[in-house]
């Protein structure tokens, strides 16, 4: 009898295991290789020509994406990187942007910003253009 009853328990617990297993879905990945998603910010006076422009691609408080590159004639265009693995990232949906001018990359690295704003709910498209204008500030 207790050999059955431990048999049985066994069974149990691999089905419990199994179930669990099968529950839920594999959280989202975005380590795939292949095209990046490319965000261009227009609009940025000339005195930031030069300077770090760095974006980052939040959903759900959760950064998702983010690349840093030199303005440039009042624009900087960047592909977005995965956060996980560094990674290009196509990506589309909607997502609140946060973007940032830095002075230098030490600045950037130590987040000491000249620049911050937040545009909400923005939808992202394979190649998205997006005016500074619609960043609210900091």
């Amino acid at each position: 009898m207790k050999n059955k009853i431990k048999f049985f328990g066994i069974i149990a617990l691999f089905a419990v295991l199994a179930l669990s297993m099968t529950a839920c879905e594999e959280p989202e990945s975005c380590c795939t290789g292949g095209p990046s998603t490319e965000v261009t910010v227009t609009g940025i006076p000339a005195d930031h020509n030069g300077k770090i422009g760095y974006i980052m691609l939040d959903k759900a408080d959760v950064v998702k994406a983010w690349d840093y590159q030199n303005i440039s004639n009042g624009s900087v265009t960047l592909k977005v990187m995965c956060q996980i693995c560094d990674e290009p990232y196509a990506i589309t949906g909607t997502y609140d942007l946060y973007f940032y001018i830095f002075d230098n990359n030490e600045k950037r690295k130590s987040k000491d910003y000249t620049f911050g704003g937040l545009a909400k709910s923005e939808k992202v498209t394979a190649n998205t253009t997006i005016s500074i204008n619609s960043f609210k500030t900091e």
